[in-house]
């Protein structure tokens, strides 16, 4: 493998200083501070103790012309026509009385059965 096959072609000059601050032992970050046996870090050595809390799933998303991302009981109301559609995405569904809408005014119920 020979080294150009490493540089990204859409940012040459980047690559360059990278390459250059190694190859001359400057740090990589600034390029000022030059790297020598005396140089070092702060902080631990491991970070494998570190451990995150897994975020929650996002809520679905149901794309109209796909039906395969909607849940079954979203898709049910766009079949029924109570569904609001913005964009072709389900944002929300008409309230049972038919004059409260869960939608601003520049969405629209669909009324038409795909």
């Amino acid at each position: 493998m020979l080294i150009y096959d490493l540089v990204p072609s859409y940012q040459p000059e980047v690559s360059y200083e990278i390459f250059m601050r190694a190859l001359m032992n400057k740090d990589v970050a600034t390029g000022i501070i030059s790297v020598t046996d005396n140089y070092s870090t702060f902080g631990p050595s491991s970070t494998w103790h570190v451990k995150n809390k897994i975020p929650p799933w996002p809520q679905p998303t149901c794309y109209i012309l796909s039906p395969g991302t909607c849940t079954e009981e979203v898709y049910a109301t766009v079949k029924n026509g109570t569904a609001v559609v913005k964009d072709y995405i389900v944002v929300g569904k008409e309230e049972k009385d038919g004059l409260e809408k869960t939608m601003q005014d520049e969405q629209h119920p669909l009324v038409e059965e795909l």
